[in-house]
């Protein structure tokens, strides 16, 4: 996962997230770094702070962000990994959106027509929209 990051890059903050693609979820990492952020599908953060591949892990050992609807689903989300990297400075737009009927996502617009739904814990989603907010300088306000 390291080879993800910038050269020089220090991490001040990691978040579980849920990416939210259409119907399809995958769980990853949210990273901060100086400069930008990551969005790395495929990792888990266990509760002793350290980072597995979610392959690796059978499926009692952590906690999904959110619950599988099926089997599918679930095999498909191992295939397909994605990471992104969003530069603070392209950062247009964040909002707080409700998923599931429950205050606990987060929508991202970049400058370069991209969005992002991410889905975290419900006590963490507040904690990520304002270390985003304070990063991103370029926030329509």
């Amino acid at each position: 996962m390291l080879r993800l990051l910038e050269d020089k890059e220090k991490v001040s903050n990691i978040f579980r997230t849920a990416r939210i693609q259409g119907l399809d979820t995958f769980e990853g990492l949210m990273l901060f770094g100086k400069d930008c952020c990551y969005i790395v599908d495929g990792f888990t953060l266990l509760c002793n702070r350290e980072i597995h591949d979610i392959d690796s892990l059978p499926p009692e050992s952590f906690d999904p962000i959110l619950p599988s609807t099926t089997a599918a689903n679930c095999s498909m989300s191992r295939n397909i990994r994605q990471s992104s990297k969003i530069f603070y400075e392209d950062i247009r737009e964040i909002h707080k959106r409700r998923y599931l009927l429950q205050p606990i996502a987060l929508e991202i617009f970049c400058g370069n027509g991209q969005n992002y739904l991410l889905s975290f814990p419900q006590k963490v989603r507040n904690k990520v929209f304002q270390k985003v907010t304070t990063m991103a300088t370029q926030i329509a306000r």
